[in-house]
């Protein structure tokens, strides 16, 4: 997942001049700033804008507690009761089943952050000679001590591209420490609002043309692009042909050269539009000599109609070294393809820390330093005809925003 690098240009449109007025006409107005618009045409910009999604006091709490369930998790005995199922010997007859991961599955109560887990889900990928066909989810209780459901379902697979500013618009940060020289980051934090996502030009419900995506993520990855390895985890909003009616699921993948080596959703619990997500991911490892590293993954919805959770067993990667924090917005892949960028209607602001020097910090550290890469998803390539996304600079708070300007480029 090599991806190209275009340095910032400042763009003059009608938009943009637009855009300017007004700023004048409204001193309240917030619009993504000019000196970050990437090279490309600007066919419209979207002003409304949505508030900047709000964690609350129980998040860093819950994080932390969810990190430590994760960790406490023996995935052995996890996959012991699963393989040694009976139903499952019979789900997966006629296929090549593969380990994936554990996750867990709880809810919270927003007023003491107390957390009650609901079940451990154990995944396998399921393939046969022609690859991936769909994964099985084993839910079991949180002892590991009995089996209570099995949901089969055809995960979402980010595939590899020579490049990638085609699929991903935003930021990946990086700490350098010495000239030519960078040092490691070890976690990656971010909260935003799911959006509602709608067919480009075909906003009714059931009068869909193509399928559509539209991701939100943070990641920890060991070059720009994730060129060997990459741990990402977010929201995913998918329109499917087959209903032409909106999903939204919580996601995480493990990437080895571009390849999913693990890639499971968090079954069990359904974020809505409108949920405020904190989605963390930790390498608790922290040691640049080990062969490999321990990751955790956590998400919080922060939304108390909600209040669910969703985490990862420790899990083992060969990332021992993570460099790049980053932040994105993507149209997915699968089987190869990239999906249509799907469209929102306003602004999406994303929120995010990363670890600096030990300490959780907000991304407006590396921005002003200026060490970071901009991503900017322009279509088709390699002319990058339209600019498919406007990305705003990060606020004092590490708050940046992303518009939705066109889809044309994207099928």
């Amino acid at each position: 997942m090599n991806m190209r690098y275009d340095k910032t240009k400042v763009v003059i449109t009608f938009a943009t001049s637009l855009a300017l007025m007004v700023v004048m006409l409204s001193p309240t107005a917030i619009l993504p700033a000019i000196d970050a618009m990437q090279q490309g045409t600007v066919s419209k910009l979207n002003l409304k804008e949505t508030p900047p999604a709000q964690e609350t006091s129980c998040t860093d709490i819950l994080t932390k507690k969810i990190q430590e369930k994760g960790l406490s998790i023996d995935n052995e005995k996890a996959k012991s009761l699963a393989i040694s199922n009976t139903e499952f010997k019979t789900r997966i007859q006629g296929y090549i089943p593969q380990f994936n991961s554990v996750n867990i599955i709880g809810s919270y109560d927003p007023k003491t952050c107390a957390v009650t887990w609901d079940h451990v889900n154990v995944v396998y990928s399921l393939n046969n000679a022609k690859g991936y066909v769909k994964s099985i989810y084993v839910a079991e209780d949180p002892s590991l001590a009995n089996i209570t459901s099995f949901v089969e379902k055809i995960d979402k697979h980010v595939a590899s591209s020579n490049s990638q500013t085609d699929t991903w618009s935003g930021y990946e940060f990086y700490h350098p420490v010495t000239p030519g020289g960078i040092t490691q980051i070890y976690e990656a934090k971010s909260t935003w609002t799911i959006p509602t996502i709608t067919n480009p030009g075909n906003p009714t419900p059931g009068n869909c043309a193509n399928e559509c995506d539209m991701d939100i993520w943070p990641g920890l990855e060991d070059s720009v692009g994730g060129g060997s390895y990459l741990v990402q985890a977010g929201s995913d909003s998918n329109i499917g042909c087959s209903t032409c009616s909106a999903t939204y699921e919580l996601w995480y993948t493990f990437l080895t050269n571009g390849s999913p080596t693990i890639n499971s959703a968090c079954t069990g619990f359904t974020p809505t539009v409108g949920d405020s997500i904190t989605t963390d991911i930790s390498d608790t490892t922290k040691n640049i000599h080990a062969s490999s590293s321990t990751y955790v993954i956590s998400f919080v919805d922060n939304t108390h109609s909600n209040s669910g959770l969703c985490g990862t067993s420790g899990t083992s990667f060969g990332l021992n070294d993570p460099l790049y924090a980053p932040f994105i917005v993507e149209r997915a892949s699968t089987s190869g393809s990239a999906e249509e960028l799907g469209e929102w209607s306003s602004g999406i602001p994303v929120t995010g820390k990363v670890d600096w020097s030990g300490t959780l910090s907000s991304i407006y550290t590396p921005y002003n330093a200026g060490d970071y890469t901009f991503d900017n998803m322009t279509n088709p390539q390699p002319a990058d005809t339209y600019q498919n996304t406007i990305v705003g600079t990060p606020n004092g708070g590490g708050t940046y925003d992303t518009w939705w300007n066109t889809s044309l480029g994207t099928p």
